[in-house]
């Protein structure tokens, strides 16, 4: 079922010796009975998956332009439409049963019948090799050997910025050039923030705490130019990522020991260097002891940022109301293993990197239990995404294949692409893994 029909009518028309050949689409006859109300009578198959053909039968119109499927509240592609049938292709969805609509110019058309769809999810290593090596290898994908990889970035055409911060070293990872490239030695860098357009990404270095800041560009093959140097605001603790939100005009960063911060990407003082504005202190959100790790992403359903706390096993939600900043703890209480309700129930073991889907669930490196876990946005249920207990290190084996099924070493960071499949970067298995959901 998955494959998208293609008609191609090829008229040759001859002129002396010459030949030109015309290419031509198919004449679609209309055949909407305008006598008749609009109407979804049916579709066809029952059930199935991402990217099947889908056909629907009713009264629809005469410009397939005005039409719009959905399954649930995700778009279907229409491929074509003669008015009383709709051929169109599976989206993405989450398992289960979905209710179909058909938009025809604004006026919704809907039937009894429901929609099955079976998700299928597989985890498979992309590059790098399970070992005890921190050695870095360049070389193809398949060459390519990682230190410990800490973060992970998706950057244009779906390749990856991966940064191993305690071997000082951020590396390209081009599935496109099939080459695992190293761009940076001897600096100790947060996991990179990415721009919408995938186009640019910041670093911030880590270690020693200068709070200097990093931007790389696309257009400028990723080269390290600076923001700014010697923030005074970072330089009193340790930050492990940084974050942009939806106006990409600020560059948000969670020190460990002192509070909250953003760097104003467009706004400068008077000697022209970025403004850096305190949004919460130490005193307005808990310092993190006993650890300095933590991360930061931006959830642009929700409208804030999670902040996980590797120390804490906690994961905090930032946000402005009404021009004024807050936190409040979202996940968590103490360490464990444990799904559930996210505040009563659920239990982490040192959680660190997390990326956000499209409907606003948030999944989380769970990187001591070496799970990936869910936290769905609608219901606060935190389930286990990835990754099986495993007590015995001893012999440790990586295992690919279905989610529940395969394991992990310290999964440290996550990022999603553009397909929602969620990369992993596994950072005691030297290994970057992909959880491939369809």
């Amino acid at each position: 079922m998955k494959r998208i029909l293609k008609f191609l009518i090829v008229c040759s028309v001859f002129t002396g010796c010459s030949t030109e050949y015309v290419v031509k689409p198919p004449e679609v006859v209309n055949k909407y009975d305008a006598t008749k109300p609009q109407a979804l009578t049916g579709f066809t198959p029952s059930n199935g998956g991402y990217l099947d053909n889908f056909v629907l039968f009713g009264n629809f119109g005469p410009d397939k332009t005005k039409m719009q499927v959905f399954f649930s509240n995700r778009e279907a592609k229409i491929i074509s439409s003669d008015g009383v049938s709709i051929l169109a292709i599976v989206p993405k969805l989450e398992d289960g049963q979905h209710v179909v609509r058909v938009l025809v110019d604004g006026v919704e058309l809907t039937c009894a019948d429901m929609f099955g769809y079976t998700q299928v999810a597989r985890i498979t290593t992309e590059a790098g090799v399970h070992s005890g090596s921190n050695d870095f290898i360049d070389g193809t994908i398949s060459q390519a050997r990682f230190g410990r990889p800490i973060g992970i970035a998706v950057i244009a055409d779906d390749n990856l910025l991966v940064v191993e911060t305690h071997d000082q070293r951020i590396a390209l990872v081009s599935f496109t050039g099939n080459q695992v490239t190293r761009l940076y030695n001897g600096m100790h860098f947060t996991k990179p923030a990415v721009n919408k357009a995938r186009d640019e990404a910041y670093v911030i270095r880590l270690l020693p705490n200068t709070g200097s800041v990093f931007k790389m560009r696309r257009v400028n093959n990723w080269i390290l130019e600076n923001v700014r140097g010697n923030t005074a605001e970072l330089a009193a603790g340790e930050q492990w990522a940084c974050a942009l939100d939806d106006s990409e005009k600020y560059l948000y960063v969670r020190n460990h020991a002192s509070g909250f911060y953003r760097i104003c990407l467009e706004e400068f003082d008077e000697n022209g260097v970025p403004k850096v504005e305190t949004l919460l202190t130490g005193n307005e959100m808990p310092i993190i002891t006993g650890g300095t790790m933590n991360s930061l992403v931006w959830c642009p359903k929700a409208k804030c940022f999670y902040n996980s706390m590797w120390a804490a096993c906690q994961i905090w939600k930032i946000w402005e109301e009404n021009g004024v900043w807050k936190c409040e703890e979202y996940a968590g209480s103490v360490g464990g293993d444990a799904d559930g309700q996210r505040l009563t129930e659920a239990r982490f073991r040192n959680p660190h990197g997390m990326c956000v889907d499209g409907d606003g669930n948030l999944y989380v490196a769970d990187a001591n239990n070496h799970k990936i876990k869910r936290i769905d946005y609608l219901t606060g249920m935190v389930t286990t995404a990835a990754g099986s207990v495993r007590s015995d290190r001893t012999n440790w084996i990586e295992v690919d294949g279905p989610p529940l099924e395969a394991t992990f070493d310290v999964p440290h960071c996550l990022a999603m692409d553009s397909e929602g499949n969620i990369w992993i970067a596994n950072g005691e298995g030297r290994t970057i893994r992909k959880l491939s959901i369809e």
